[in-house]
């Protein structure tokens, strides 16, 4: 259950922060341009699952109570410093992630637009990707069995993702003017 809830909650975020790039993309009528949004998911995803990979390794290999403690000190910094991001700017999220997409797409130069759309879209999925694997390697020092944690993450991120394509899809779809 833990691993459904942490996967479910980080991919969610995800989720509707990739969902607010693809809205604002269509709107600005540059939806061709969400190709390099998918490239940087497909980027930080694969550097999420390396960092949980890494991380679990390292437990594996150390299991010393004071990496144990770095490990939830780490996740307790994460979880601090998020709750301080919202409490600061939560209501203007969106219209943040709107700045940095107009900054990218007004790039003159086509290659540099599409590496700004990558930066975009990868660091806000990275950070959450990144928790996740945090969170999961501290909630399985613990003895957990790890089936249960890859059932867990697996039915856990299914949904955000069956969400994020419905946000994707209805933003295609509904004027968000």
């Amino acid at each position: 259950m833990d691993a459904f809830v942490i996967t479910f909650r980080e991919g969610l975020e995800a989720a509707v922060a990739v969902g607010v790039i693809a809205g604002y993309l269509v709107v600005m009528g540059q939806k061709p341009l969400m190709k390099w949004v998918y490239a940087g998911v497909v980027a930080a995803v694969l550097a999420s699952l390396a960092s949980g990979i890494a991380l679990r390794g390292a437990a594996d290999v150390v299991e010393n109570p004071a990496f144990e403690g770095v490990v939830y000190l780490t996740a307790a910094v994460f979880v601090t410093s998020m709750v301080v991001w919202m409490w600061r700017t939560g209501r203007k999220a969106a219209a943040k992630i709107r700045e940095h997409v107009d900054a990218s797409v007004s790039i003159e130069h086509y290659g540099w637009r599409a590496f700004g759309l990558v930066l975009v879209s990868f660091l806000l999925v990275a950070r959450e990707g990144i928790e996740t694997a945090l969170f999961l390697v501290a909630s399985t020092l613990e003895e957990t069995s790890r089936a249960s944690l890859v059932v867990g993450g697996i039915h856990g991120i299914t949904a955000p993702l069956a969400i994020a394509v419905l946000i994707i899809r209805g933003s295609e779809k509904v004027d968000l003017r």
